[in-house]
């Protein structure tokens, strides 16, 4: 993987590593853009989870606190398979999320650390970065130098900004489905979402619920599909009241379908990264390119009388990078050929620019589109080594920008299979 403007750094090859082979080996802090004021109304809750999805938790707790879930707020999706600690809000006017009563609740996939208040509800993007400890197993202790020598590439020169495969969800298809409900397509949003969409597809938890579901045996499929396929049984509940294929999309709820249509933004921004990762200096800015400031989260467009050794040079900096498109109505274009490319991933996603601006109007989205960095820095890195009951290992720690994967870090640290930023089958 091309890490640099005028070098090629191969990931270390390992033999058989391992990544989350237990939550333990994948531990995430959240870094809050904002600190709770101590008022308002607004309940803030620091919370561990374990194991857990971050929809999951903000649904315990609105049952828990008798709150409906859309009063649950949360900043950024965290992993399942980890140990994480993020804030949530919960819209509280009244102040019966007491500290004490806060600090009080148990559940066996979470526990609350802090309590506090804040007039605003926590909303996607309200953080600044995260923290991560991650932990590969079956990489020796004899490889940390290479580990090493990989490491000062990646503090040098950034990191690729790709998504890591989570985005795309366990069955690796939330930017097909988010594509199909751009197209207006919910009948097929529905096969890829409750049926056995590929040879194999489906685990042993919910082979059989999909194969009734692709029978057309809705009631029987909901029955079988187990409590934690939220999406899959809303949908299916609404069909099995009599509702459209429509309805059963608008069952899931906005949350989820935020969920596909990002993953769909994401998988023709990993398309362009993966086009521009072929060139042997991936980072050099050109007419056309709109380059993202790593301080300020801006963009500025680069014109033809740009002095290049000054963006060189900050380049080089990791002061500025390219920047891709999460596509929406509301994202700002790049021009020339770097917007030519840019639309090609789309036409090849089979959408076009007025697709995205009829799905947004039609289901009402919030994601309308945005610039992302390519590239991103990761800072505060270090490599250990050590050996418990299951055998020698190599853990790294490092911080890294809002939006980015730790995934993708240990997937180009350690040579993890399937985990890299790759283009998505359509």
């Amino acid at each position: 993987m091309t890490t640099s403007s005028d070098r090629v750094a191969e990931p270390v090859a390992r033999a058989g590593p391992r990544l989350k082979e237990r939550p333990e080996d994948f531990v995430v802090e959240e870094i809050p853009a904002y600190a709770p004021a101590g008022f308002g109304e607004h309940a803030y809750l620091f919370i561990e989870k374990r194991d857990a999805t971050t929809s999951g938790v903000a649904r315990a707790l609105a049952r828990m606190l008798g709150v409906p879930e859309r009063e649950i707020g949360f900043a950024g999706l965290k992993d399942r398979r980890a140990v994480t600690r993020q804030w949530f809000s919960v819209r509280d006017p009244a102040g019966a999320v007491t500290a004490q009563r806060a600090l009080g609740l148990e559940a066996p996939m979470f526990r609350v650390l802090e309590a506090d208040r804040h007039g605003n509800k926590l909303r996607r993007g309200h953080l600044a970065g995260n923290r991560f400890e991650v932990t590969v197993r079956g990489v020796g202790v004899a490889r940390l130098p290479d580990a090493v020598r990989r490491l000062e590439a990646i503090r040098a020169d950034g990191i690729a900004n790709g998504f890591g495969s989570q985005r795309y969800g366990s069955r690796g298809n939330n930017h097909r489905i988010g594509r199909a409900l751009a197209l207006g397509r919910e009948d097929e949003a529905l096969r890829l979402l409750a049926g056995l969409t590929e040879p194999g597809d489906g685990s042993r938890y919910d082979a059989e619920a999909r194969g009734l579901f692709d029978a057309g045996r809705i009631a029987e499929a909901l029955e079988a599909f187990p409590s934690g396929s939220v999406a899959e049984r809303r949908a299916l509940g609404a069909l099995a009241r009599g509702g459209t294929a429509r309805d059963a999309i608008h069952a899931v709820g906005a949350l989820q379908r935020s969920y596909w249509f990002s993953a769909l933004q994401s998988a023709v921004f990993d398309d362009v990264l993966a086009d521009r990762l072929e060139r042997r200096a991936p980072w050099a800015l050109a007419p056309g390119d709109l380059a993202f400031k790593h301080d300020t989260g801006a963009v500025f467009r680069v014109d033809a009388g740009e002095d290049a050794q000054t963006l060189a040079r900050r380049v080089a900096a990791l002061e500025i990078s390219p920047s891709g498109p999460m596509w929406g109505p509301d994202m700002t274009r790049a021009a020339d050929e770097t917007d030519q490319a840019e639309r090609a991933a789309l036409a090849r996603a089979g959408l076009s620019p007025e697709d995205l601006a009829r799905a947004a109007t039609g289901w009402r989205l919030r994601s309308l589109g945005a610039r992302r960095a390519m590239r991103v820095p990761v800072a505060d890195a270090c490599l250990d080594a050590g050996a418990d009951d299951r055998g020698e290992f190599l853990r790294a720690r490092f911080t890294l920008p809002a939006g980015a994967f730790a995934t993708v870090v240990a997937a180009d640290l350690f040579g993890l299979p399937d985990e890299a930023h790759r283009r998505r089958a359509w």
